[in-house]
Parts: structure tokens; C-alpha cells; sequence
């Protein structure tokens, strides 16, 4: 994949965590709110030439890279990885340890979801246009 096709995966996850939103599954709205930044992670991983590590077989390894290699190089503000932490951590509590996500919630991680894709996003084209 490439993070063309990482930042599609991440946007078909946002239009899904909305529908299980809708449809009252607030569990699977966190989950996929999550999967939407976890690819959008991956995109500007391989963006910046970290091709292994947007691979990366656990989701802290892509999360600790895309510190190391967008946040503490200052390309990626510091807020969306404390972001992505977040919604990692609400993921493991509802997909793992059985709490139950509310609706307010999985509001707050599709809005933290939407804002993170986005930013990479725009991150993204910046990039490309720079070359």
C-alpha cells in the first residue's frame, strides 16, 4: 500500500465509524474512528520514506513511529499524536476489556478522527507539492 491507499482505507473508516454511530453501536463508531487515524498514521509514515514502519505488525510500533518521525521532527503538531493515544487507548478499553464506549464518546473520537485525517491529509499534499 501506498499513502494514497492508506488515506482511502482512512476515509472509508470515517464514513463507517459515522454509520455505527447512527446505527447506536457506539463500540464499533470508536473502533473504526480509530482504524481511520491508525491508516492515516500508516500514510504519513510511508510518506516520509518510513515504508517498514508503516507496516509496523503492532499498533504501538506505528504509533510510537509516527511520533519519532512526523511529531518530534516537528512536521506533525504534537496534539494529534496525544490524539491518536487517546483514541488508541479507547479502542483497547471497548474492542478489549468489555466497557462500553457512550455515544458522546464515539462523537468525540470521530470528531478527533475527522481532525487527524485531515491534517494528514493536507500534510500529505503539502509534501507532494513540495517535490
Amino acid at each position: 500500500m501506498n499513502e494514497a491507499e492508506f488515506l482511502e482505507k482512512a476515509n472509508r473508516c470515517l464514513q463507517t465509524a459515522s454509520i455505527n454511530l447512527e446505527a447506536d453501536d457506539p463500540d464499533a463508531a470508536c473502533n473504526r474512528a480509530y482504524y481511520a487515524m491508525h491508516n492515516a498514521a500508516r500514510a504519513a509514515l510511508f510518506a516520509v520514506g518510513q515504508r517498514e514502519l508503516s507496516r509496523a505488525k503492532t499498533h504501538s510500533g506505528v504509533i510510537s513511529a509516527f511520533s519519532e518521525h512526523l511529531v518530534k521532527t516537528g512536521q506533525i503538531d504534537q496534539a494529534y499524536s496525544r490524539s491518536l493515544a487517546i483514541e488508541s487507548n479507547r479502542r483497547q478499553l471497548s474492542d478489549y476489556e468489555g466497557d462500553t464506549i457512550s455515544p458522546e464518546a464515539a462523537k468525540e473520537s470521530i470528531i478527533n478522527a475527522t481532525a487527524f485525517v485531515a491534517a494528514i491529509t493536507c500534510w500529505i499534499e503539502t509534501q507532494q507539492q513540495q517535490q
